[in-house]
């Protein structure tokens, strides 16, 4: 092993990648060179990082994931409502001259249009209004899926027919039956 006394001498054999230069006071000091090539050291205690990482981050993606999963559900259950609402309009605005019951009528095309996973018990207000639309008066309302006694009082042509549903829609997650958001559509039709 070398002895150099100088720094310029100790720099110069560490750029040149001498193994190891000992200087006068004779310590050591070890070459960041492995021949040509320099030495990579391992910090160690990196092994779990990302195991580490990852257990703060699947927790999100999970929220963020059901979170997309149960809106997409809500709103196919808002748009399978609100089409079903639309059929009932549309049977009240057809058979309000024709019909002894028309509400009755109305609520049988909403049950009918419901899709398979939807349960007409979950609708906790069937209401029927019919108004005229040049003044806005309302010669009819009616809450509740009969209107037999009252069907003389649906109005006449050229007025509007006007079902809204309350629905009280289904959690995906149990336990959560107290948060469960209701669906509220409500469509008009003209009737002629």
């Amino acid at each position: 092993m070398k002895i150099l006394t100088n720094l310029n001498g100790q720099m110069l054999a560490l750029l040149r990648g001498s193994g190891s230069v000992v200087s006068s006071q004779r310590a050591s000091v070890k070459n960041a060179t492995a021949g040509n090539r320099p030495c990579v050291r391992r910090v160690h205690g990196e092994e779990g990082q990302a195991l580490v990482e990852m257990a703060y981050m699947l927790p999100w993606l999970l929220v963020l994931v059901l979170g997309v999963f149960i809106m997409g559900k809500y709103i196919s259950d808002y748009q399978g409502v609100t089409d079903a609402t639309g059929a009932a309009a549309r049977s009240l605005a057809r058979a309000r001259s024709v019909s002894t019951d028309p509400c009755a009528d109305a609520y049988a095309a909403f049950t009918g249009a419901l899709a398979t996973n939807f349960s007409a018990s979950n609708v906790t207000n069937f209401t029927v209004t019919v108004t005229n639309p040049s003044d806005g008066t309302t010669s009819f309302t009616e809450t509740g899926t009969s209107c037999a006694s009252d069907a003389s009082k649906l109005g006449g042509g050229g007025d509007n027919a006007q079902v809204s549903v309350t629905y009280k829609d289904s959690c995906l997650i149990p336990g959560w039956a107290g948060s469960c958001p209701n669906i509220n559509a409500s469509v008009t039709e003209y009737v002629y």
